[in-house]
């Protein structure tokens, strides 16, 4: 690896970690503001709360169910990936999950294959799932950006801000109890806050009535294994915190 390849690696986790601001600047910053008023911190606990049910574009207000926004979005035409025809992948796996894993974007070979964490992500995010005595089949499987990656680019904010309000509604029409939130970019968008990874992950967050874990992308670590650790620490809280509301469910049945 040359020293353009080293650089270009390090500034690759560095973002990944802290976000677009320079790494110094990220941890010496001790407090970040939600960038949205609808999204506020309550209490000590470092939660950010959101609405299960804002208000969505015309377009997809109408659906009902999840195959109804699906063929709703197969037109769809608006971000800079779907006016480039993208092939879109809508997501997978239990419309009645508990848990929700949100990730940033199909892969190329997501698109190809239209599944979700295809490929040696998959194979990996059924690792993580199985260490927790969870199958794909058994949460919902779904990404931030709906269009497939057109070569790894960068997502754009533009097409992170159109795309939103389809991963709300589909939260909306599942209500989940948990969502893992995997990547920077989905954590931030889905709790509306500009706060790096580093930040997010290890603590729970509120999205309306689900409870929010934030860890890294499958992808993210095959490119850095040190965020292994990390990553299982993050997974097994929310195996213990899916396993106290069951729990309590059970209690009060």
């Amino acid at each position: 690896m040359n020293w353009i390849d080293q650089v270009r690696l390090f500034l690759q986790q560095e973002i990944e970690l802290y976000g677009d601001e320079p790494a110094f600047a990220a941890r010496e910053r001790r407090t970040v503001p939600i960038s949205s008023a609808a999204f506020a911190a309550s209490g000590s606990s470092g939660t950010v709360t959101g609405d299960l049910n804002p208000p969505m574009p015309l377009t997809v207000e109408p659906a009902q169910s999840l195959e109804e926004l699906d063929q709703i979005l197969q037109g769809c035409r608006q971000c800079s990936l779907g006016a480039r025809g993208s092939v879109m992948v809508f997501g997978a796996g239990d419309p009645n999950a508990d848990i929700v894993l949100v990730g940033e974007q199909p892969s190329q070979q997501d698109g190809w294959l239209g599944k979700l964490f295809s490929g040696e992500p998959g194979e990996l995010l059924d690792r993580i799932l199985g260490a927790i005595a969870l199958k794909r089949e058994k949460v919902y499987l779904c990404t931030l950006l709906k269009c497939s990656d057109a070569g790894n680019a960068d997502l754009k904010e533009q097409d992170v801000e159109i795309c939103l309000p389809y991963l709300l509604k589909q939260l909306a029409l599942i209500r989940p109890k948990f969502i893992l939130a995997m990547g920077r970019t989905a954590a931030g968008s889905l709790l509306r806050t500009k706060e790096p990874l580093s930040r997010l992950r290890g603590r729970l967050h509120s999205y309306g009535d689900a409870q929010v874990i934030v860890t890294y992308t499958p992808a993210t670590l095959l490119r850095y294994p040190q965020f292994k650790r990390e990553t299982w620490t993050d997974v097994q809280l929310l195996r213990r915190t899916y396993d106290d509301y069951i729990a309590r469910s059970t209690e009060k049945t």
